[in-house]
C-alpha cells in the first residue's frame, strides 16, 4: 500500500504506529495501538505523580537544601524519561531505551521507596498511600515492561499498527 519494495525489503522503513503495512514486516515486533496506551498510561500516571512530587518538595520547610534538590533531581528524572518517551509516542516510533530506562526505574525507585517508608517512622495514613502509588506504579511498569519481551533489534523502533 505505500509503494515501497516487495519480498524481504518491504516496508521497513515504515515500521510506525499507524502505518498500513507494518502488520506485515515479520522482523519487528508490532507494538499496536493498545499496547501504546499502555504506555500512554504510564507516562500519564509517571508525570502526574512526579510533578505532584515537586509541588511537595518545594512546599516542605522541613527539608535540608540537598534533601530538597536530591527529591528534585529524582522526580526530574522521572519527568524526563516520561518526556522522552512521550516523544517517541507522539511521533510514532518509540525508541525503546527511552520505555525501558522509564519501567526499570520505576521498578527500582518505587521497590526502594516503598519499603523505605513502610519501615520509617510514618503514619498510617502516609503508608497506605505511598504503599497504593507505588502498587500502581510498578503494576503499570511491569505491564509496559510486557512489550519489551518480545524479541527485537534494540536499536529498532517498536511502534507499529
Amino acid at each position: 500500500p505505500c509503494g515501497q519494495a516487495s519480498g524481504p525489503d518491504r516496508c521497513e522503513t515504515n515500521v510506525e504506529l499507524g502505518h498500513p503495512c507494518s502488520a506485515s514486516v515479520p522482523s519487528r515486533a508490532v507494538m499496536t495501538w493498545l499496547s501504546a496506551r499502555r504506555v500512554w498510561i504510564l507516562v500519564v500516571w509517571t508525570f502526574l505523580v512526579w510533578t505532584s512530587r515537586v509541588r511537595n518538595i518545594m512546599a516542605d520547610d522541613g527539608l535540608s537544601s540537598t534533601g530538597r534538590a536530591i527529591r528534585v533531581a529524582i522526580a526530574v528524572s522521572f519527568v524526563t524519561l516520561a518526556v522522552g518517551t512521550t516523544v517517541g509516542l507522539v511521533r510514532r516510533r518509540l525508541d525503546r531505551r527511552w520505555l525501558t530506562a522509564l519501567v526499570g526505574w520505576t521498578i527500582l525507585v518505587w521497590t526502594v521507596r516503598g519499603v523505605g517508608i513502610l519501615l520509617d517512622d510514618w503514619n498510617v495514613g502516609f503508608k497506605v498511600v505511598h504503599t497504593v502509588l507505588a502498587i500502581i506504579s510498578i503494576g503499570l511498569a511491569v505491564w509496559c515492561g510486557q512489550l519489551l519481551r518480545k524479541k527485537t533489534d534494540v536499536s529498532t523502533p517498536v511502534l507499529s499498527g
